[in-house]
């Protein structure tokens, strides 16, 4: 206990003035979401609604923006400029207005209309998010909400699909500023609960040292097989990467292990990079958390839970199958092995030295699945788990120093969460008030006309552009309602629509010029960023391909009889491993590097065989199967010849 209370003094005095602030913000954030989740508060006298609440996330969500993230770096001792703290203040004042007034907003919302008083602070709030927003994720968010912050007030000017009746300056202030449906609106809510738990449990986790456990636990189970470091590394990314919900955050964390491993065991700097990146990407796909955009998903769809675990489950199997067989086949290319027995941890010793990582997990898929608890409270009851279990280890213990310094960190990586999803609600608010998002809709389905497949096409592209730079929430937020109801109304189903623009979302993390997921990795293998960002495209060829075949078969994400889901899910399986041998140019057993016109033929055929119908699966087949016979064939006569 001295010890604890030593490390926190130290780590207490050893910060600056803003770095105390800093401290004491993000972790009074957590900790009162905490008891606010757990309805704590009336106990200590204190009635926050939950709109109220919003506006206090937010409001400390400002005050670590302009601390953390300054305009120009300062040194440790250097003051905060008067522009950061006006900008800080613009920002806070309106969040403050917001909660403690927030009851007599409600009062006035639906007789009066807005006060000049409460117009200056929307704008004043706006121009902070928009500063923030530029800071922590560049300029394609904030310019988005502030176009259609400009549009809303100018959508009378506007052509087409853009077009709607003019309204009027307050009205429009309190659509963004005071309304359910603005800057404090549905993505806010969703970041203010469910989101600020699972990055405590993440953070928690990976304090206690989970994020070494999950290294070693895949180590000890693929680290002896052919190109054993990189499947290590797609098993501990996926693991952790589900529950983070950040895709570069998750490369930094599991990347620095798993790289430099990669690298020592015979793969290039850019591949080892690569691989980093796409399997730690995949984790915003891989239930049962995917992220946190399982519950979100749920939330703007109306469909449990559950359902959407089931439905992504597969498009993640074919993901990673594609990233496994490529690390694979590109192990056979170079000759690598895996590395010797002797030097691996047991599973059986990882498994005793840390299940108490494994309890907490185990804790919160029981809340969510059986008990049917909410998304925050399960979290939540698993964060509990796992503090307990960690005292049985004097490694993993969370005594207070690391509770602390856990609850720090969790607080400041909200930062970009709930500053996007601010800026998430200001185009939600425009496109509630003007009624153009459905206009946008039947504009982008009556430019393809009954083409499906250029509708796909349009929107897929769309959804990348509009993804670069955003962290996972706030992207499919924005996609959700930009984009997915066009596919809606083009009769895709409610999952595939929203799946599909999840997947093409996210896409800009490892797809250049981008990929930031791809830029962090190459950092840490010490690669061209852009040669490690191409191969990531390659690498994860399927995130590209499985979103198409799912929106023409929506089997694929569980609509349809379970005969119908079997047999697609071996098909696509099959396919996917066609496909890496097309791309990868080699077959699982060393027949040399494929010809041209094999690999085209292979890719054909896995193509056909993700189609739906069995006829495509037949033609598929058969042409696959053609091409194995003849490298088969030929790799024998030449064997016979020498």
């Amino acid at each position: 206990m001295q010890r604890e209370e030593s490390q926190i003094s130290d780590w207490w005095h050893s910060k600056h003035f803003v770095a105390k602030v800093v401290a004491v913000t993000a972790i009074g954030l957590c900790l009162w979401d905490v008891i606010f989740i757990l309805g704590l508060l009336p106990r200590f006298g204190l009635y926050v609604m939950l709109q109220a609440n919003r506006g206090l996330n937010v409001g400390c969500i400002v005050i670590l923006t302009f601390l953390l993230y300054p305009l120009k770096v300062r040194s440790k001792g250097d003051s905060v400029p008067w522009y950061d703290i006006l900008l800080l203040l613009m920002g806070l004042v309106p969040c403050a207005y917001y909660f403690f007034l927030y009851g007599d907003i409600l009062e006035h919302i639906a007789f009066t209309e807005t006060t000049t008083t409460e117009i200056v602070l929307f704008f004043m709030l706006a121009i902070s998010l928009f500063e923030g927003g530029r800071r922590l994720v560049g300029w394609a968010m904030p310019t988005v909400a502030g176009f259609f912050i400009f549009h809303a007030f100018f959508c009378n000017l506007f052509p087409g699909p853009l077009y709607s009746r003019p309204f009027s300056l307050p009205r429009l202030a309190s659509s963004f500023y005071l309304s359910a449906e603005g800057i404090f609106g549905m993505p806010v809510g969703v970041a203010s609960t469910i989101v600020v738990m699972f990055m405590i449990f993440a953070y928690f986790l990976l304090f206690s040292g989970g994020g070494k456990f999950f290294i070693d636990l895949a180590l000890s189970i693929v680290g002896h097989v052919r190109g054993g470091p990189a499947k290590a590394a797609i098993v501990a990314s996926s693991l952790f990467g589900t529950l983070t919900g950040t895709v570069s955050g998750n490369v930094a964390a599991t990347g620095s292990v798993t790289i430099p491993l990669m690298k020592s065991t015979g793969y290039t700097p850019e591949f080892a990079g690569a691989v980093e990146a796409v399997a730690s990407n995949g984790g915003q796909i891989m239930p049962p958390v995917m992220g946190a955009v399982a519950f979100v998903m749920a939330e703007m769809t109306g469909i449990s839970y559950i359902k959407i675990c089931l439905a992504a489950v597969l498009p993640a199997i074919l993901y990673y199958c594609g990233l496994f067989a490529q690390v694979d086949l590109e192990a056979l290319r170079l000759g690598l092995r895996g590395m010797p027995r002797e030097e691996l941890p047991s599973v059986k010793e990882v498994l005793k030295g840390g299940w108490q990582y494994l309890a907490p997990l185990v804790a919160l898929i029981v809340f969510l699945a059986v008990f049917r608890c909410t998304p925050q409270r399960s979290a939540l009851y698993a964060l509990g788990v796992l503090v307990a279990v960690s005292m049985f280890n004097k490694e993993s213990r969370m005594g207070p120093y690391k509770l602390i310094v856990a609850l720090e960190g969790a607080g400041k990586a909200m930062c970009v969460v709930t500053l996007t999803c601010a800026l998430s609600g200001i185009i939600i608010g425009s496109l509630l008030t003007t009624g153009v998002g459905i206009n946008l809709a039947i504009g982008i389905v009556d430019f393809s006309g009954t083409n499906l497949y250029l509708l796909a096409g349009v929107t897929a592209i769309t959804c990348f552009i509009l993804g670069m730079g955003m962290s996972s929430i706030p992207i499919y937020i924005m996609l959700a309602v930009l984009i997915s109801p066009a596919l809606l109304m083009a009769g895709v189903p409610v999952i595939a629509g929203h799946l599909f623009v999840l997947y093409f979302g996210l896409v800009s993390f490892i797809t250049p010029p981008v990929c930031v997921a791809a830029f962090v990795a190459a950092g840490i293998a010490q690669s061209n960023p852009m040669k490690t960002g191409w191969t990531a495209t390659r690498l994860g060829i399927v995130t590209y391909i499985v979103p198409f075949m799912f929106i023409f078969n929506p089997v694929l994400v569980g609509v349809g009889t379970a005969a119908e889901i079997a047999s697609a899910s071996v098909t696509s399986i099959a396919g996917v491993l066609i496909l890496a041998m097309g791309v990868v140019g080699r077959m699982y057993k060393d027949m040399g590097r494929l010809i041209l016109a094999e690999r085209v033929l292979l890719i054909a055929s896995a193509l056909l065989m993700m189609l739906p119908g069995w006829v495509s699966d037949i033609v598929g087949g058969g042409i696959a199967a053609m091409v194995i016979v003849w490298r088969v064939t030929r790799q024998r006569q030449v064997a016979n010849n020498e």
